[in-house]
């Protein structure tokens, strides 16, 4: 990884200057924020489905979330890791006020967002932003620089600075873009430029909380380089917490305290990074780490091939999901739901059999 994380992806892009004059708020090393108090965001027993055309004509239900837990500290970033389909956009959703959950609970410092209305919820959309994955899509061609990073200040009104063009200045230098930025247009940039002006939106606000879903996946290898180093500034000055989701695994190592992995609307494993790169507990965790080419170069052991597909969750397996798959699956598998348990210090998994934290491949 490069050692310059406020550098453009141009060569003479200004470093990132002190955060606080751009945000108006101190900045927080993000060791400290973390410890501060409670969790910031925690979510309980969440379940979401979807009604969705089925077989012959009929309808029926894509369970998309099935009991998940998590919380996420100040200051600190949780990755969530599964394929495609596990349920990790749709979390995304919800934690973000998009879709209601049909049952658990989601609390911000101890309140419930959902049932906040009016002024209340204005102010609390202002806490909690998003980056896109997409950097080309997620700006609109036909706006300014200034104009983008601007567009939240027309909802939230109050909470617009007095010098509006003097703040986007402050923003574009604060994510290593220039100031002089501002008047050009999406399609002058690129793409790792384009992710920068998302992020820059994004603080526009003063989140305490953004979700990051694959903000570097549409970029080139030295240039997510580059943005994620940003990012970690960023924590670091700010002591804003992510929710960061990517399929891609090294990139989670790099830049998550704290994993989630997902399968088939469950939360099947979840501890500290390096505790679950390096001792797996869940069978699929073990599989995911093995497959990983920047991963498994690192490794000895062979690869885990799993067979099979991954289930529809229009039908799941019954007891465990993952148990099609598995290769120590018996009966009890089939026919009882395993319950979370913590078999090392805040390392916990949902399997019956759990490994014994050998090396992914071993």
């Amino acid at each position: 990884m490069p050692d310059s994380p406020g550098r453009s992806d141009t060569p003479d892009a200004p470093a990132v200057p002190d955060a606080t004059a751009a945000t108006g708020s101190a900045a927080a090393p993000a060791a400290s924020a973390a410890q501060a108090g409670g969790p910031l965001l925690s979510a309980t027993g969440l379940r979401k489905s979807f009604r969705v055309a089925g077989g012959n004509g009929g309808k029926a239900d894509l369970t998309a979330l099935d009991g998940v837990d998590l919380h996420v500290g100040r200051g600190e970033t949780l990755g969530l890791v599964g394929e495609s389909g596990c349920g990790k956009s749709t979390l995304a959703r919800v934690l973000l006020l998009l879709e209601r959950p049909d049952a658990g609970t989601v609390r911000f410092e101890g309140t419930d967002p959902f049932a906040l209305r009016g002024r209340d919820l204005l102010k609390w959309r202002r806490r909690v932003q998003m980056v896109f994955q997409d950097p080309f899509a997620s700006l609109n061609a036909r706006m300014s620089a200034a104009d983008i990073i601007g567009e939240p200040w027309r909802t939230h009104r109050d909470a617009a600075p007095a010098d509006r063009d003097q703040r986007v200045r402050e923003l574009l230098d604060l994510v290593g873009l220039r100031p002089g930025d501002a008047r050009r247009y999406p399609g002058e940039f690129s793409g790792g430029q384009r992710q920068r002006l998302g992020i820059a939106r994004a603080l526009a606000l003063g989140p305490e909380l953004i979700v990051c879903d694959e903000p570097v996946s549409a970029l080139d290898l030295s240039v997510q380089a580059q943005v994620l180093n940003l990012l970690a500034d960023l924590q670091q000055r700010l002591g804003v917490s992510y929710v960061f989701i990517s399929h891609d695994l090294s990139v989670v190592r790099h830049v998550a305290d704290r994993v989630s992995v997902m399968y088939l609307g469950k939360v099947v494993e979840h501890g500290p990074t390096e505790s679950v790169f390096e001792r797996p507990l869940h069978p699929y965790t073990a599989a995911l780490m093995s497959a990983a080419p920047s991963l498994g170069a690192a490794r000895s052991g062979r690869r885990i091939l799993l067979s099979g597909e991954i289930p529809s969750p229009l039908d799941p397996p019954s007891g465990c999901r993952f148990r099609t798959r598995c290769r120590q699956a018996t009966d009890l598998c089939a026919e009882t739901p395993p319950a979370p348990a913590e078999v090392r210090e805040h390392h916990e998994t949902l399997c019956h059999f759990p490994l014994e934290g050998a090396p992914a491949g071993a």
